[in-house]
């Protein structure tokens, strides 16, 4: 009976360069998560309504992606300069990104003038299109 034997040399450097490979792409996908956060802060930001400011300023972003995350408490100012502690009450997970404000009223107004889920459906129609383009390319 015949033997043979096949060497299969360069796995290591498959492995190591797909490794790389994942760390590029989650990279990119977290920084576009976070550009979407960030871009969905800033269109609420320019459609709510302002009295004292408070609602606007309250509003924004928290996340843990990609071993980086928000710090500390997110503090702000209104137009009269009281100071507000803003964090939302629950604790971000790994992998969550949230776009919101912890003032009491603010579910009301979004009720009467819905701000931040469209901003949202907008800015997530793009972050699919950027999810698509970075799995294709890398």
């Amino acid at each position: 009976m015949a033997k043979t034997k096949v060497k299969v040399s360069g796995v290591s450097n498959v492995l190591r360069n797909l490794e790389k490979y994942n760390k590029r792409v989650s990279d990119k996908l977290a920084d576009e998560i976070l550009y979407t956060g960030l871009a969905i802060e800033t269109a609420v930001k320019q459609d709510v309504n302002v009295d004292t400011g408070r609602l606007k300023t309250s509003y924004h972003t928290e996340y843990k992606l990609g071993g980086r995350s928000s710090f500390g408490a997110y503090q702000y100012k209104d137009n009269t300069g009281s100071s507000f502690n803003g964090s939302f009450s629950e604790k971000v997970k790994d992998g969550q990104l949230l776009v919101g404000s912890n003032v009491k009223y603010a579910g009301a107004q979004e009720e009467r003038n819905p701000q931040l889920l469209p901003a949202k459906e907008r800015e997530e129609t793009k972050l699919n299109f950027k999810v698509k383009q970075i799995l294709k390319n890398g």
